[in-house]
C-alpha cells in the first residue's frame, strides 16, 4: 500500500513503486479499490471542478488578449492557446461524464466518444506547439530586437498559428478513426451509481479493466475496440513516432529555450540592479551640484571654517534657505506643447528633470517587457511540470519489463488517472499566471469589468 501511495504522490512510476513481484490475490484486491478510489475522485469530482474554472477562466483570456490595447504577436499566440485550452476543458468534462451510467449506456455518446478522444488530443497538442511558438519569438524579440522586428510580425505570427493547427490535424487524422464502438450485453460492475468497467480516456491514459464489486447489474451496454488501421499504425511504430512528434519534441525544445530565457532574466536582473546603483548614486551627486550651484548665485553664505566635506556644503546650503521652487535650472522645455482650452496643462521641465522622466519612462518599458519574458517562463514551467510525468509514463508502459502484470498495469492506470488531472490542471492556469505577473493584462481585465458594470 505504501507503494501505491509513494506512487500517487510523485505521479513518476519509479521502479520501486513498480517492482516485479509476485502479487497476491489480497494485493490485488487492495490495489483495485485504491485504484477504483482514485478515479472516482479524479473523474467524478476533481475533473469536472476544474474543468469548468478553466472553461470561465480561458473566457476571461480570450476576453482580455482579444482587446486592442492587448494586440501583439506573443498575446496572438497567448489568444490561440486560450482557445486550445477551452476547447480541451470542454471536451475533458464531457468525456467525465463516461464514468456515470446513464452516458456509458448511451448510443449516441459513446458513438461520438472516439471523436473526443481524438479531437482532445489534438487541442493537447497544437497547445504544446503554440507554446513552443511563442517561447521561441520571445527568445528571439530579447537576443535580437532588430531581427524581431523585421521577423515577429502579426501576420508572420498568424500565419505560424495557422499552420500549427493544419500540422496538427493531419498528425491527429488517424486517432479518430482508432477506436469504433460495439454493442455488448454484459455485467457490468456498478459502485455508487458509477460504471467502473473499461474506461477509455485520452492518449496519456490506459485501457482499464473491469473491476469486481458487491453490486452487479445485466444490461446492455457499449465498448470502445481498436481497428484493423491501429493495428497497422502499431506495426509501423506509428504511436512511437507520435509521441516524439507531439510531447518529447515539443518539451525538449520547450526545456532549451525556456533555459536560455531564464540565463537572460537572471542577467538582465543583475545588470539592471547594478545600472540603478549607478543612476541614483550619479542623480545625488547631480542635485547636490544644483543646490551649491544655486545657493552660491542667489543667496551667498559665508563659507564655514574646516574641511570641504560633503556634509558640511550641505549644511552651508540648508543654512542659505533655499528657494527649492529655483533649484532647477531655466532652461525649460514643454512636455505637452502650448496651453489651449481642449488640452491639458503645459508641464514645463528642465533639461535635468526631461532626463530623468525619459530615464523612467525607459525603465517602466523595460521593466513591462521583463515581466512579461518572466510571465512566458511561468507558463512554461507550469507545461513542463505538468506534462514531464505523462512522457514519463508512457515511457514506463513501453519499456518496462514487467509492464504487463495485473498489478503493475494498475499501478500505470492509476499514475494515469492523476497525470491526466494535471494536464487538466495545467491548461486552467494560464489566467492566474497573467494575473499576477502581467500590469497590463491586470488593468485591461479591470477596465473591462468597469466598461461591463
Amino acid at each position: 500500500m505504501l507503494r501505491v501511495v509513494f506512487l500517487l504522490f510523485l505521479t513518476n512510476v519509479s521502479t520501486y513503486a513498480i517492482s516485479c513481484f509476485n502479487a497476491t490475490h489480497a494485493d490485488l484486491i487492495s490495489l483495485q479499490k485504491t485504484y477504483t478510489l482514485v478515479r472516482i475522485t479524479c473523474t467524478q469530482f476533481l475533473s469536472p471542478i476544474v474543468c469548468i474554472t478553466g472553461i470561465f477562466t480561458n473566457i476571461l483570456n480570450i476576453a482580455v488578449l482579444a482587446r486592442p490595447r492587448m494586440r501583439s504577436t506573443t498575446n496572438i499566440y497567448l489568444l490561440a492557446l486560450a482557445v486550445c485550452d477551452l476547447l480541451y476543458g470542454l471536451i475533458v468534462l464531457i468525456i467525465s461524464f463516461r464514468i456515470y451510467t446513464i452516458f456509458g449506456h448511451s448510443y449516441t455518446y459513446m458513438r461520438l466518444f472516439p471523436y473526443l478522444i481524438a479531437t482532445g488530443d489534438l487541442c493537447s497538442h497544437t497547445a504544446s506547439w503554440l507554446t513552443c511558438s511563442f517561447t521561441v519569438e520571445r527568445f528571439i524579440a530579447i537576443s535580437s530586437p532588430i531581427l524581431a522586428r523585421r521577423v515577429c510580425t502579426p501576420e508572420r505570427c498568424k500565419c505560424i498559428i495557422i499552420v500549427l493547427c493544419l500540422c496538427n490535424i493531419l498528425v491527429n487524422i488517424p486517432e479518430m478513426f482508432s477506436r469504433v464502438m460495439r454493442n455488448t450485453q454484459k455485467s457490468n460492475s456498478t459502485w455508487l451509481g458509477v460504471d467502473v468497467d473499461k474506461y477509455v480516456t485520452n492518449s496519456t491514459s490506459y485501457q482499464e479493466t473491469e473491476m469486481q464489486h458487491s453490486a452487479i447489474v445485466r444490461h446492455e451496454s457499449y465498448e470502445l475496440i481498436l481497428t484493423s488501421l491501429t493495428e497497422w499504425l502499431r506495426k509501423i511504430g506509428w504511436p512511437v513516432i507520435l509521441v516524439v512528434l507531439e510531447v518529447i519534441l515539443p518539451l525538449l525544445i520547450l526545456i532549451i529555450f525556456n533555459a536560455l530565457l531564464i540565463r537572460f532574466v537572471v542577467q538582465r536582473s543583475f545588470v539592471q540592479a547594478t545600472l540603478q546603483t549607478s543612476i541614483q548614486r550619479k542623480h545625488s551627486d547631480v542635485a547636490l551640484s544644483t543646490r551649491e550651484i544655486s545657493c552660491t548665485n542667489e543667496h551667498p553664505c559665508t563659507p564655514h571654517s574646516g574641511g570641504s566635506s560633503r556634509t558640511k556644503r550641505f549644511m552651508e546650503q540648508h543654512d542659505c534657505g533655499i528657494d527649492r521652487q529655483n533649484v532647477w535650472p531655466h532652461h525649460n522645455i514643454e512636455l505637452f506643447g502650448e496651453r489651449s482650452p481642449d488640452r491639458k496643462p503645459t508641464v514645463k521641465l528642465s533639461h535635468f528633470q526631461q532626463g530623468h522622466t525619459a530615464g523612467l519612462v525607459v525603465h517602466s518599458s523595460v521593466s513591462e517587457r521583463h515581466r512579461i519574458t518572466i510571465m512566458l517562463i511561468a507558463v512554461v514551467l507550469a507545461y513542463i511540470v505538468f506534462t514531464l510525468p505523462s512522457v514519463m509514463l508512457y515511457l514506463v508502459h513501453e519499456t518496462y519489463p514487467c509492464r504487463t502484470t495485473e498489478y503493475v498495469q494498475i499501478q500505470l492506470r492509476v499514475a494515469g488517472n492523476l497525470i491526466n488531472l494535471g494536464l487538466v490542471i495545467n491548461s486552467s492556469l494560464n489566467f492566474f499566471l497573467y494575473s499576477l505577473l502581467s500590469r497590463r493584462f491586470r488593468t485591461t481585465f479591470h477596465t473591462l469589468l468597469r466598461c461591463k458594470y
